[in-house]
Parts: structure tokens; C-alpha cells; sequence
């Protein structure tokens, strides 16, 4: 059985084989920090905007705060599906033109050609979904989404571009309801023959004119940044320090007990010998 005192011993008699290997260590955690694949994350923080029942729009918080009721499970539902819908990474790629950022080994940015067939836009939806972190909080109205990417710039600026995707298919999908259900309680005005009915669909209709124009003149009409992702000055994972000095220690230690057990099956695989002679 090995013990501490052991080690320490065939460490202190070969000390300088263990300095070979911690600094072999050391220079292979450097290696592996400046050479190995680098992944940044940007992160954003953005408010749910909900509706409220005269049309005008509150962030979840703030309606929460003044105790206004807003059914904001319909806006919840409404950015999960946005944040799953397939349709908005398809979007993005095709307005952003990322399928050459997203395979960047198939493709020769010096001859802008791709090296052989180019890859699907579905496959780079999929690689765009795996670079994609989310979570909803339903109480607190807020959204958290990260992206990951190879660049600190791209992840920026692909989170960035994501969240104004999901706000403009929201807001064009708000705006072609509201001018429909708009242009119907019209039409059922000129056709009424009753005052009373006249004047509720005059009203129904001044609410939806209301949030037609909210949804004109706000960009920002599903999600608003409170936290917006900037550019991540660090890549993921562990310090510089640490992998260096980790790696170092990892390899004198792996080094030292493996030399150690040889020797000790050595000295046992003898000592046999010896008695057996």
C-alpha cells in the first residue's frame, strides 16, 4: 500500500523528472488556452410587454407593480412559441446571411464559395438552436437568452438580431390582426341598424385602434431589453491561471503516482524472486 511518505520521497529523489513533467504540463495548458476551441456567451435580460385591457402596453413588471390585470399568460405563450418557432432562426439566417458564419470550415471566405455542396439551411437552424439558451419567468415577466459562439462579436450580435426577429414577426403579426378585426367591427358599424350596437362596436374599435397603434410605433413590442447583451470580453470556462497551473498539477501528480506503483510492483515482483530463489 502506498502511502504519503512514498510519494514524497520519490518525488524529493527525482525532482527533476517531476519538473520536466510540470512544466510540460504547464506549456500544454497554455497550448491547449491560446490554441483550443473558444466559446463566448452573450447574455440579455428583457422584459415581457403586455397589453392591457384599454390597449395601451406595460412591461410585466410595471403592471405587476400598479396591480393592473393583463392576462399576460397570452404573452407568455406568445414568446415561447416565438423562442421555438423554427421559422424565426429560418428568418435570421436567410436576412443575416449566417449559413457561412455558422459552417465556417465548409466555406472559403477568400473565394466566397463553399468548399464542396453547401449546407442546408435546416442544419444550420440546428446549429443555431444549440447555440440558444432560454428561460421565462410567468410571475416576474422577464426573459433570459443566451447565445454562444465560436466569436464574441457574433454572439452579440446573433442575440441582438434574434430578439429583433421575434419582436418584428410579434408586431407584424399584432398589426395584420388588429387592422382585420379593425376593418370588420367597421364594417359591421355601416351596417347596423341599432344606435346601441353602433356605439359598443365604435368603442371595440377605438381599443383596437389603440393597440394598431401602439404596435406601429413600437419596434420593441414583445420584448423589452432591460440588460442587453453586450460583447463578452472573456471566453467560457476556467481562467488562464488556472488551466496552466491546473494542467501542471494534474500532470506531476498523473506523473509521479504511476512512476510510483511501478516501482512499488518492482520491488514486490523482486523481492518474489528473491525468495523463491
Amino acid at each position: 500500500m502506498l502511502t504519503l511518505e512514498d510519494l514524497l520521497r520519490f518525488f524529493l529523489l527525482r525532482w527533476k523528472r517531476f519538473g520536466i513533467v510540470g512544466l510540460a504540463g504547464f506549456i500544454l495548458g497554455l497550448g491547449f488556452h491560446y490554441l483550443g476551441p473558444k466559446h463566448y456567451t452573450a447574455r440579455g435580460t428583457y422584459s415581457l410587454v403586455v397589453s392591457t385591457a384599454n390597449g395601451s402596453a406595460l412591461d410585466l413588471r410595471g403592471a405587476s407593480f400598479l396591480g393592473v390585470r393583463t392576462g399576460a399568460s397570452e404573452e407568455v405563450k406568445q414568446i415561447r412559441a416565438y423562442i421555438d418557432s423554427r421559422q424565426i432562426l429560418r428568418s435570421l439566417i436567410e436576412r443575416e446571411q449566417l449559413l457561412p458564419e455558422l459552417y465556417p470550415r465548409e466555406y472559403d471566405a477568400n473565394a466566397a464559395n463553399w468548399r464542396g455542396d453547401p449546407p442546408s439551411i435546416e442544419g444550420g437552424m440546428g446549429r443555431l438552436r444549440d447555440a440558444l439558451k432560454s428561460q421565462v419567468d410567468e410571475v416576474l415577466g422577464l426573459v433570459w437568452l443566451e447565445m454562444q459562439r465560436s466569436s464574441a462579436d457574433q454572439a452579440q450580435r446573433y442575440l441582438e438580431e434574434y430578439v429583433k426577429e421575434i419582436n418584428a414577426a410579434a408586431r407584424a403579426y399584432a398589426i395584420a390582426q388588429y387592422e382585420a378585426t379593425a376593418a370588420g367591427l367597421e364594417a359591421e358599424m355601416a351596417v347596423s341598424p341599432v344606435a346601441d350596437v353602433s356605439a359598443s362596436l365604435a368603442l371595440a374599435r377605438a381599443a383596437m385602434l389603440q393597440k394598431l397603434a401602439f404596435a406601429r410605433a413600437n419596434p420593441e413590442y414583445l420584448l423589452r431589453p432591460i440588460d442587453p447583451p453586450t460583447t463578452p470580453i472573456a471566453p467560457d470556462g476556467f481562467p488562464l491561471w488556472l488551466k496552466v497551473f491546473g494542467s501542471g498539477a494534474m500532470a506531476v501528480l498523473l506523473y509521479g503516482y504511476c512512476y510510483a506503483v511501478i516501482l512499488h510492483f518492482r520491488s514486490r515482483q523482486s523481492a518474489g524472486a528473491e525468495l523463491g530463489a
